[in-house]
């Protein structure tokens, strides 16, 4: 196995300076601090030791691994995972990546390092093909479950909602009350398994209506944040005039939705505004925010019944029912006759 000083030979560092970037401390240049995580993940080093393996086994803390804390989907999700392990007498620590999957690695590595009981990671927007971090827990037999999305080639449980159901029932509601031309914000990488997912939902819609949708109608976004949302937004409504724009979350659609008021149009008189998760300021905006439901108080305590109850019967694959909220932010593009 890799050492501390293998990591910093490759990197061209000192083995201080590997140290401080492994363990979060300030000083080293950015691009100092991403040589050694690329190097540390060429390697595969997992900082340890055999007393940490032995205390790994009496551990009751669980880490939690998010990707961006800013969406009030991941607060929920870590409120509610919370709240279960406290229920089974387990502490949580919390853990993000910041959609980046170096920095996913290096938080595996420093829960294996913490001796951690299990891990539930909602991963990356991102397809992946190198995943040892991960191979290092299935290799350490240290448990761990997918939330809100997954990594095909890593054989783990995951929960998370049908999002291709949930894709599917709301765009069929925008089709069956007139709209046509829908445009759909997306992130960055559309082999990721949740975006395929909701982008099929979308075309399955189309189909049952015997529709097609624009060539040019999904939209990939560098992030799946606000920003992006209101940029992405502003672009289209530069160009063109849908009827409707949907994004894979409410943080985007909340963003869309301001661009698209900023510009001087009506939601909905112009046109309809949509998205998915239904967090808090989804209802609580000035026009509330037709959406998707994710039942997170669900997804949240089976994933903790899983690396609770573990067994190996436990289905790999467990999807969670979505449900269609209409609000005021989405109208019927039919016109009436006079």
């Amino acid at each position: 196995m890799a050492s501390l000083k293998d990591v910093a030979k490759k990197a061209g560092v000192s083995e201080g300076t590997v140290s401080m970037v492994l363990n979060g401390k300030p000083g080293p240049k950015e691009e100092t601090r991403i040589l050694v995580l690329k190097a540390a993940q060429e390697l595969n080093y997992v900082p340890n030791s055999n007393a940490r393996n032995l205390a790994r086994k009496e551990s009751t803390t669980v880490g939690l691994i998010v990707t961006d804390i800013e969406n009030p989907f991941f607060g929920s999700v870590t409120r509610y995972v919370n709240q279960y392990l406290e229920e089974q007498n387990l502490s949580m620590v919390l853990s993000l990546s910041n959609d980046d999957t170096a920095t996913e690695d290096l938080v595996i590595r420093n829960f294996i390092q913490q001796g951690v009981r299990a891990i539930i990671l909602a991963p990356t927007q991102i397809s992946r093909k190198k995943l040892r971090a991960l191979r290092d827990l299935q290799e350490r037999k240290i448990p761990f479950v997918f939330i809100s999305s997954y990594y095909e080639n890593i054989e783990a449980p995951r929960v998370l909602t049908d999002y291709r159901q949930g894709s599917y029932d709301l765009v069929r509601y925008l089709l069956d009350t007139g709209h046509r031309d829908i445009r759909f914000l997306v992130s960055s990488d559309l082999e990721a398994p949740i975006a395929r997912d909701r982008i099929q939902g979308f075309m399955d819609a189309y189909d049952t209506f015997a529709l097609s949708p624009l060539e040019d109608a999904v939209h990939q976004c560098p992030r799946p944040d606000y920003e992006s949302g209101y940029r992405e937004a502003e672009m289209i409504m530069r160009d063109s005039r849908p009827d409707a724009i949907i994004a894979i979350n409410d943080f985007m659609a909340l963003g869309a939705k301001h661009a698209v008021r900023n510009l001087g149009f009506s939601v909905p008189k112009d046109l309809s505004i949509a998205g998915y998760d239904d967090v808090v300021y989804a209802s609580m905006a000035e026009i509330p925010l037709t959406t998707v439901r994710q039942n997170v108080p669900d997804i949240a305590r089976t994933a903790v019944d899983i690396l609770i109850r573990r067994s190996p019967r436990t289905p790999i694959d467990i999807r969670v029912a979505p449900e269609l909220v209409i609000r005021r932010s989405t109208e019927s593009r039919h016109r009436t006759a006079n």
